[in-house]
């Protein structure tokens, strides 16, 4: 009878070690953990998300965040461009000679003065307005990088 209970523990202790040793041979990837969300009314809730699946959406998320900055900044390439033609063009105007009785380019003339022309100027502003935002959303990535790892450590930690 003993012997029969030491081996009855000795199963449930073997058992117990089993059990462990999955847990810590499990990847940190495949585990699940608690996630505190909010909803767009500001209620909290916790949700339960895989590790793999959340730093997937996590990969999905940069690079199309990664995508739209490119696309931003190509659009203001091109709006610079425009810009800067756009520039030419009016001191061009602004430079010939002004027509004697003619009302129209006298006011186009008043117009362009009082209006800032200045292209390298405003080029230098929407730069500095896209680099602010590109700084904003790398700050976003690294918070949410950390989010990430720290429910990983928490997981791992058991």
């Amino acid at each position: 009878m003993e012997v029969d209970e030491k081996i009855n523990a000795n199963l449930s202790k073997l058992s117990k070690i089993r059990s462990k040793a999955r847990q810590l041979g499990a990847s940190s990837l495949d585990r699940e953990v608690d996630i505190e969300i909010s909803s767009q009314d500001g209620q909290k809730r916790t949700r339960i998300s895989q590790i793999r699946s959340a730093l997937s959406n996590y990969q999905e998320a940069q690079t199309e965040r990664s995508n739209q900055l490119a696309q931003l900044w190509s659009s203001w390439e091109k709006t610079q461009a425009d810009i800067d033609e756009l520039s030419n063009t009016i001191r061009a105007l602004c430079e010939r000679e002004s027509f004697n009785g003619t009302s129209g380019m006298s006011s186009n003339r008043d117009w362009a003065d009082k209006e800032d022309l200045d292209a390298g100027r405003r080029s230098k502003q929407v730069v500095e307005d896209m680099t602010a935002c590109e700084e904003e959303f790398q700050e976003k990535l690294k918070d949410e990088e950390a989010n990430i790892l720290e429910a990983m450590l928490k997981c791992s930690l058991g």
